[in-house]
């Protein structure tokens, strides 16, 4: 029996990769095949052992075939054969799905059709984890409204759900949601240890163990540790030796106790601490008439840095910050006690609470520019000449490094939730319904923010320990007294933002037939979000080590601390939500849905953005989607689940790049509601069984943005930089993506144990970041990846797994994200992974 139940595993995790179930009639064969004798001569079919699919999407358990919304889901074993450990990595096998690695492995946004989280927006694709929000970042650096590092292990499975979820779900978001859910304890003494090795040094550990400790309390506890060297090699001798890193511990406990015979108390308290030395980019265009151009020093020493890239390892970065290293801390306590009334009335109450620290003191552009030993300067009478640098030469100098302020963390929040929900049904089940109210309030533990240093020379980020070399030259190339001229300076932004949230919700489902059901929802949220910052810069007098302060918003005015830098943002923003939706069951697996769904998302403040937008308005979108879900049985079994959608937008909130027109402030960025978008598309979700022992699964979609209007502004003394002009696409959308696996079960005996062999497809078409009014490198080319899995599950009927995975197993060599910084002269790529080999044992108990 326990065999069996090793294959049934694995079978079922292939098939819930299209996110589908088979025919009832066929999960009533599954169930029988299962408990029946195995077949001497070889192991059973695989399509008879598909086990029902069960999905929260809706806050009740539903047979996914069942439930109106187009969506993807993932159970462990799958996440596990894919080696998925981040929304980084599940994006790779979601097409509907887009991430945003530019600032790291742990920092990862996520977009779904057309609808991205900006800097400093709050989520447009909501992460949640046993039914709550992620907690929030607040500062003036990406972090936090995520799936922190260590989220992805011992979990039920992954739902992604796709369109606005604006009734039943907490934070309001209009691209989507993910909801990771993770496995409850349970009645019997059971766990495993798995152990996986491979390329760069991967040693990937997880051991969990279940407890029942009496008949009325249960224990679930797990660890997972994750350690690899990064691919990215630094050949500039500063700092660490590598970037794109990874070295996280992550604990959880989970306890269930019966509190009543209708009165469960669920708690699960959870950890983690990543501590790496983050991503780093690499340049691989400069802009020789850009804004820093006419700083004499500039295009030399981004071309030489450029030239030494290229002529080392085609990974090979380069890091001016010794300091670098990123440290990610959190905490989070989740409380759900379910109070079973009746058979039908049900009352929860989920509380949380949570804190995240981050340290980031990370490279911006992957910089390390030096002095040149020549430079290039007018001589005047509309010539040139080349004059040499002397002692100037080789002497670093920073492009916009991000570090933590000393004594303070980049971001330190916390975030807490409480939400009571009442569901019940009428007697003949044809009403359910469900009612809610949602509290969540957010704020910072301490102040935070970060410091930014623009073309000086720090050995000490944290205690100002600069110098103005670039500015010291110009003032001897022009034969001025040194430190008369002023390039360099030290920027400043410290803060904090609170975040007050409520919403009342409910919803219900009307089955006017065995075919017909209508699902109506409304919603109302007020929101409120208040935030200070202080910010402000020094400036270094040529070799002068003594900085003077100013405010950045009062340029040339000297004062005496940063206090009188402050600035104090406050918005609020309300709104009604809602969703009108019908299914329609042709047969008993061919059903038809429509909705339609009013989304939003909250204004919010950004004090650290330039003066005059500080605030920005709410983002609303009007939802319109057409779907169908259909299982077979028959010659080919399986399922084919396709949906088409279109999105409307209002208000979009589109983050703008502002620099400065004379170069003399750090450029800032700012969200502006810019306009209209719209967005179309289609979803495609299937699973095929043709044959014995033989699973194929696509997962497609295709997306078409368009930014239809822009409104105009302006901001004295910035340059906007808007991500996409009237009629481009929205940020971070690419028209093709797909996800194809191919699944073949040896037809071995039984008793020998199931070897399974898969490969997976991903693709997708090029990917547009930013606009071409801003530079022309802010497209990610298309790129195709094959991933390879071989398993051998219940070894000779023993309870040991083993595997061999290859991710990129042809080492194609792509771009995972751009930063198309073309008016400050560069153009960088965040670069994806190479070929990963490894192995993995696991030894169930």
């Amino acid at each position: 029996m326990k065999q069996k139940l090793y294959r049934s595993t694995f079978c079922t995790a292939m098939v819930l990769g299209s996110g589908s179930a088979l025919p009832a009639h066929a999960q009533d064969a599954a169930e029988a095949a299962a408990q029946a004798p195995a077949a001497a001569e070889a192991a059973p079919v695989a399509g008879a052992e598909i086990e029902e699919v069960l999905v929260t999407a809706r806050r009740i358990q539903e047979r996914l075939q069942d439930v109106p919304i187009s969506m993807t889901v993932f159970d462990q074993s799958q996440l596990t054969d894919r080696n998925v450990s981040s929304a980084r990595d599940l994006a790779g096998y979601t097409p509907s799905l887009q991430a945003n690695p530019r600032f790291g492995t742990d920092s990862t946004s996520l977009a779904i059709r057309g609808f991205s989280q900006e800097l400093r927006t709050t989520a447009s694709v909501g992460m949640y984890f046993a039914d709550v929000v992620s907690p929030r970042g607040g500062g003036n650096t990406p972090g936090g409204d995520g799936a922190g590092p260590g989220a992805f292990f011992d979990l039920q499975n992954v739902q992604v759900l796709k369109g606005p979820q604006g009734t039943l779900f907490g934070r309001n978001t209009t691209g989507g949601a993910v909801l990771l859910v993770p496995r409850k304890p349970g009645a019997q003494f059971e766990g495993y240890v798995e152990q996986s090795l491979g390329d760069d040094n991967l040693a990937h550990t997880t051991a969990i163990v279940n407890v029942p400790v009496n008949d009325r309390i249960r224990l679930r506890l797990g660890v997972d540790r994750n350690r690899r060297d990064g691919y990215l090699k630094n050949i500039s001798g500063v700092g660490p030796k590598d970037f794109a890193d990874l070295d996280y511990t992550a604990g959880r406990a989970s306890l269930v106790v019966d509190l009543a015979p209708r009165l469960e108390n669920y708690t699960i308290l959870s950890a983690s601490l990543s501590d790496t030395n983050g991503q780093l980019p690499r340049i691989f265009a400069f802009n020789p008439a850009s804004g820093l151009s006419v700083i004499p020093v500039f295009n030399g020493a981004v071309s030489d840095q450029l030239a030494r890239e290229q002529a080392a390892d085609k990974y090979a970065v380069e890091n001016d910050d010794p300091n670098a290293r990123v440290t990610n801390r959190s905490l989070q306590g989740i409380n759900t006690t379910t109070w079973t009334i009746n058979d039908g009335l049900t009352l929860k109450n989920i509380a949380s609470y949570a804190q995240l620290k981050i340290d980031n003191n990370n490279n911006t552009y992957g910089t390390n520019l030096l002095i040149p030993s020549t430079v290039t300067v007018s001589n005047g009478q509309g010539g040139t000449v080349t004059v040499p640098t002397g002692a100037y030469a080789g002497i670093p100098f920073s492009l916009f490094p991000n570090n933590t302020p000393k004594g303070l963390h980049s971001i330190d929040q916390w975030t807490a939730t409480e939400e009571v929900q009442l569901l019940g049904h009428t007697s003949d089940n044809r009403i359910n319904w469900q009612t809610g109210f949602y509290y969540e309030a957010s704020r910072e533990l301490h102040p935070n923010g970060s410091s930014s240093s623009l073309l000086n020379n720090c050995s000490d980020y944290q205690n100002q320990v600069c110098s103005d070399p670039i500015g010291d030259f110009v003032s001897q190339l022009q034969r001025q007294q040194p430190g008369t001229t002023l390039v360099g300076s030290l920027g400043w932004q410290v803060g904090g933002i609170e975040y007050r949230n409520i919403g009342i919700y409910g919803q219900a489902d009307f089955k006017l037939s065995e075919a017909l059901k209508l699902t109506a929802g409304l919603r109302y949220t007020k929101d409120q979000s208040t935030g200070w910052a202080e910010m402000a810069r020094w400036r270094f007098a040529g070799s002068n080590d003594t900085p003077t302060l100013d405010c950045t918003d009062r340029q040339g005015t000297i004062v005496s601390s940063t206090s009188v830098c402050r600035n104090d943002q406050k918005k609020d923003s309300s709104a009604p939500t809602w969703l009108l939706g019908a299914d329609y069951k042709l047969q008993p697996d061919w059903m038809l849905y429509g909705k339609y769904a009013r989304g939003y998302r909250m204004g919010s403040v950004i004090p650290y953005a330039v003066p005059g937008y500080r605030t920005f308005d709410p983002e609303q979108v009007d939802s319109f989607e057409l779907g169908s879900k259909t299982s077979f049985d028959g010659a080919i079994r399986g399922n084919f689940n396709v949906s088409l959608f279109y999105n409307k937008l209002k208000d979009q909130q589109l983050q703008y790049g502002f620099r400065s027109v004379d170069n003399s402030v750090a450029g800032n960025a700012s969200i502006i509601n810019a306009g209209a978008s719209r967005t179309y598309g289609a979803e495609v979700e299937s699973v095929l069984l043709p044959v014995k022992a033989l699973r194929l699964s696509l997962s497609y979609a295709y997306l078409n943005t368009k930014l239809e209007k822009i409104d105009d502004f302006t901001a004295p003394g910035f340059v906007a930089q808007p991500p996409a002009a009237e009629g481009e696409p929205l940020p971070y959308t690419t028209k093709h993506k797909l996800s194809a696996t191919a699944a073949y079960t040896l037809p071995l005996d039984a008793s020998l144990g199931a070897v399974t062999a898969s490969t997976t497809y991903t693709y997708q078409s090029d990917m547009f970041v930013s606009s071409s009014t801003n530079g022309p490198n802010g497209t990610v080319p298309s790129y195709g990846l094959f991933n390879l899995n071989l398993s051998w599950d219940g070894v000779g009927g023993k309870p040991v797994d083993i595997a061999f995975f290859a991710t990129n197993l042809l080492d194609q060599y792509y771009r995972a994200s751009v930063i198309d910084s073309w008016q400050q002269g560069i153009s960088t790529q965040i670069l994806g992974e190479p070929r990963m080999l490894g192995g993995r044992v696991r030894l169930s108990f």
